[in-house]
């Protein structure tokens, strides 16, 4: 297979993941909305309630299904590219996120050849789960933990080499590290 069609199926795969995760979400809007629904007679007999646990499990198993193969995915199909190695710096994505999906990402993770982790986006959130990045690094063979983006591209330059890729993955701003370490490059 070419690097190109592994990348299409990669993005269609994601593509696929997403409209999921939004079919999810439209059907939760429907069934929680505060707007009462016409009477239909010919409409299908209501669906079971379901309770508030309920709902949340079966988010927090979509959301760690779908999160957790992006993640693989994307290294997979960057593994299949030919690069020397695959430097992957990774930012989760809020505290509860990350303790929530804690195994699944040292599970993922260890498929890049370096992983270089950056302190957890917090979003929203207080650190009430008493959870860090460095924790993850600690359960992630040969993998380096940065508490600030800027030591985070510092990192990454230090460990640059001909032949790599790196990528920078997470919702929050781990962008920042690429294009300062881009600047790095070009001398910015």
């Amino acid at each position: 297979m070419s690097r190109m069609s592994d990348m299409a199926q990669t993005i269609e795969e994601l593509r696929s993941a997403a409209a999921a995760i939004s079919d999810a979400a439209d059907w939760l809007t429907k069934v929680f909305s505060s707007e009462p629904q016409a009477e239909d007679a010919s409409a299908s007999p209501p669906e079971p309630e379901l309770t508030l646990e309920q709902v949340r499990a079966v988010l927090a198993d979509k959301s760690r299904q779908g999160h957790t193969a992006e993640i693989r995915a994307l290294l997979e199909m960057t593994r299949s590219l030919g690069y020397d190695r695959v430097i992957c710096a990774f930012q989760p994505h809020t505290y509860t996120r990350t303790k929530a999906l804690f195994d699944d990402f040292v599970r993922e993770l260890k498929a890049a050849d370096l992983v270089v982790l950056t302190e957890i986006y917090a979003a929203r959130e207080q650190n009430t789960a008493g959870i860090s990045s460095r924790d993850l690094a600690q359960q992630i063979p040969g993998s380096l933990y940065c508490a600030t983006l800027d030591e985070t591209a510092r990192t990454l330059r230090g460990l640059a080499r001909p032949g790599d890729i790196i990528l920078t993955v997470g919702a929050g701003d781990i962008y920042t590290a690429g294009e300062a370490l881009v600047g790095f490059r070009s001398g910015r």
